[in-house]
This record gives structure tokens, sequence and C-alpha cells, in this order.
């Protein structure tokens, strides 16, 4: 179905969220949805959450890597809502650029109970970029996440809230207050974190409140320029490898505090991980609170001349391995 064809107007300025909303309702599962180039904004939520199985396809991108569309509006809660309750469905997302411009905490994208779901070449923008809840091997790769609410936003990038098989591949995180949360057990790779306060969080639900993340592995991970590169609050059975972080004075605060924090959590791995750069506190830090960590080829550098350290153990069952 072209959006377009059907009488929505992508000039960034006339308000499609009635006509795209009856079109949504009137919709067959397994329509799939194609946006032509342009900007569509909307000024209510785009509700996706009767329709079990559909497709949000964009115009191809050009070669100067410029999404050819974009949804757009500012909804104090979730652009394109897609919420299936007690129930289940799944969805294609491709080549779409979806920004939530609400300055009192609006989401790009929310989604719960997804099954099977799938997000590429997207790009996504708000107090939070993405919600994922309860998603069932729910897939992100090659997108851009990230903040347009303000130079920093109080949300994140994208939250995964439970579930199990979530994996994400290839994708940039850039400019949120926490880039990536999570409770629930995921997989990353080959992505890059860049001036976050908080790159990676691992032990906190959508709401930010405690909740373990477990069973999660992250591995080929560039980060620089975040405040807190990596923070379990509540990581159990996860590891990590391959990771490199540069802190440094471009991070939101004026300069990186800490590079890898184990608050608590307990059995984690961290294979060949390193953090460099400065610091105004400590390159590596294990808490008192948590137990059997342990690192292998992993080091923490501070090269911050005014009171940072390098690493700090507090607790007496962090082993360290060659290579420390």
């Amino acid at each position: 179905m072209n959006v377009v064809e059907k009488g929505a107007v992508g000039d960034n300025s006339t308000d499609n969220a009635d006509l795209l909303q009856a079109l949504v309702d009137a919709a067959e599962p397994g329509t799939v949805f194609y946006f032509p180039r342009g900007i569509y904004r909307l000024t209510k939520s785009l509700d996706f959450s009767g329709l079990s199985n559909f497709s949000l396809i964009g115009e191809v991108q050009t070669a100067r890597g410029i999404y050819g569309a974009t949804i757009i509006g500012a909804v104090n809660g979730p652009l394109i809502d897609i919420d299936y309750g007690t129930g289940a469905g799944t969805f294609r997302i491709y080549s779409l650029n979806v920004a939530n411009d609400s300055r009192s905490g609006g989401t790009a994208i929310y989604t719960k109970n997804a099954v099977l779901a799938s997000f590429e070449r997207v790009s996504s923008g708000g107090a939070s970029g993405i919600i994922l809840e309860n998603p069932f091997h729910t897939s992100i790769h090659n997108a851009v996440l990230g903040s347009i609410v303000s130079e920093y936003g109080p949300g994140g990038c994208l939250i995964v809230d439970g579930g199990i098989g979530t994996s994400i591949d290839s994708a940039d995180f850039m400019g949120c207050d926490d880039a990536l949360r999570a409770a629930g057990p995921f997989t990353l790779y080959g992505s890059r974190f860049e001036v976050n306060v908080n790159g990676i969080v691992l032990g906190s639900d959508a709401t930010g409140q405690a909740a373990p993340a477990y069973n999660v592995y992250l591995a080929g991970i560039t980060m620089e320029a975040n405040d807190i590169s990596i923070n379990l609050r509540d990581c159990e059975g996860c590891g990590f490898a391959g990771i490199s972080s540069q802190g440094s004075t471009n991070a939101p605060s004026g300069q990186s505090d800490m590079g890898v924090w184990v608050e608590g959590g307990f059995n984690n791995v961290f294979a060949a991980v390193g953090m460099g750069g400065t610091y105004s506190d400590t390159a590596m830090i294990v808490d008192e609170w948590a137990s059997n960590v342990h690192f292998a080829n992993s080091a923490g550098w501070n090269g911050f001349s005014n009171g940072g350290t390098s690493w700090r153990i507090d607790n007496a069952t962090t082993t360290q391995h060659a290579g420390w």
C-alpha cells in the first residue's frame, strides 16, 4: 500500500495522523505500508496494536546515507505504538526514520510482545528511541539510535525489557542518557556508542527500576566519549569480549567518569576488554556487591592526571588472568 496514493502528504507540515490511522485500522494482516520519500507529520500516536502482521517500508535511502522517508511528530507517548497486550504479533520496519520531538518524554517506537519482529536500516529519536517490552527473537540491524529531544535525552536510545532472543548488530548509539538499557537476555555485536551519559546499562527496566539482566553477550563493541561506558547494575551470567573504550573530555559532562563499573550481579566474564583514555574516577571498578567477576586479557588504563585511577577491586571473588 503506497500511502501517498491513499492521500498521505510528506511535506513536513500536513497532519497525516487520522488518514494513516484509518488505513491501519482497515488493513488486513500482512499489509505492507510503503512511504515514498518525504517527511510525514503526525499529531497523535499511530497505533498498530490491532494489526497482528504488517510491514513499514520507507523509500530506500540515497547513496549518501540519507533516509528517504521520515515519520515525525510531537507526541507524549509513543509515536508508533505496537502494543499487543496479552497477545502477540510480528512486524518488519525497514529503511525508515522515526522521530518523536516531544519535549515531555515521547518515544519513537514502542512495542510489546513482538514475535520474530525486525528493524533494519532504521533511525529513531526521541526521549526514548525504541522500547522493546517482552520481545521474542526480535532483531535490530544496521540502525542509528539517538536522541533528538535535547542535546542529551532523558530516556534511552534502546530499551530492552525482558523477553528472549533479542539480537542487535551494526548499530550506532549516540547522544542519549542511557544509550542501551536492558533487563533480560540479548546479544549485541559490532556496534558503536558515542557521547552518551551511560553507554550500556544492564539491570534496569523500561522505567529505570532495578531488574536483572542475564545471559547477555556483547562482542566487537567500540565506545568513545561516554560519561560511563558500561554499568552493570545487576547482570547475571553475562559475557563481554572484544570491547574497547576511550574516555575523553568530549563526554557529555566534559570528562568521562568511568569505563567499566560493575555494581552488582555474579558470574560475569570480561575477555579482551580494554578501557583507555581519561576518566575522572576509575577505568575499571568492581564494587563489593558483585561476585565471581572474571577478567582475561583485559586492561584498564587511565591517563587522567588529577586523581583518577586505572582499576579498583572491592570484593574477594574477582579473578584477574593474563593481560590484566
